[in-house]
């Protein structure tokens, strides 16, 4: 039987939620990493914007929905 429950996760907003904050982040990576004269990485932007940026703007994000 086939089961006729499955979601599509790019559908979800947990997923949507996911791209909005990796898009963040990789904003955030090229601007460090331009003022730091070379790439920090990307686990270094996750954990610097999260650290930084990431509350402020999760509220901001609430607002407009």
């Amino acid at each position: 039987m086939i089961n006729m429950n499955i979601v599509n996760v790019a559908d979800t907003s947990l997923y949507k939620e996911f791209l909005a904050i990796k898009e963040e982040v990789m904003k955030h990576k090229w601007y460090e990493s331009e003022k730091a004269g070379y790439d920090i990485g990307f686990a270094r932007a996750v954990i610097d914007w999260t650290m930084r940026f990431k509350t402020q703007w999760l509220k901001n994000r609430k607002k407009k929905n």
